[in-house]
């Protein structure tokens, strides 16, 4: 946005963690099966994979998924409150003449996309912003 003076601004938000560096895993090319060329079981070998299996899905139903379903919405839960109670970084730079850049922290993302709205309506206005909500 355009200032009074010509000045050109870009207001924007962030939560300000740092960047990560872009990494490339390479694919797998395939996987060998195992277990080819074995013997066929016994009935008492069939029994016992029978029983075996058995367990392992019911340890899985009362163990595992309860706590898989406790960890993807913790997954869940921290972003979100990372989101409303984390101060953001509302940051208006200009490449001048002189370059300048501002920077203000503000808490939740509503605050801050209203910080925003107010920096960038106050720099267009040709006043020096500061907006209601900074830490």
């Amino acid at each position: 946005m355009r200032a009074p003076n010509a000045r050109v601004w870009k207001v924007r938000r962030s939560l300000g963690w740092p960047r990560w560096r872009k990494t490339r895993v390479p694919a797998r090319e395939g996987l060998e099966l195992l277990g080819n060329g074995l013997s066929p079981m016994s009935t008492a070998g069939e029994l016992l994979f029978v029983v075996a299996v058995t367990v392992a899905i019911g340890l899985f139903i009362v163990v595992f998924l309860p706590l898989l379903l406790f960890l993807v919405e913790l997954v869940l839960l921290v972003p979100a409150v990372l989101l409303v109670f984390r101060p953001w970084r509302v940051v208006a730079t200009t490449e001048g003449p002189p370059p300048e850049r501002l920077e203000w922290r503000v808490r939740g993302w509503r605050g801050s996309r209203a910080a925003v709205e107010e920096v960038a309506r106050e720099l267009g206005h040709g006043v020096d912003a500061a907006p209601e909500n900074a830490e």
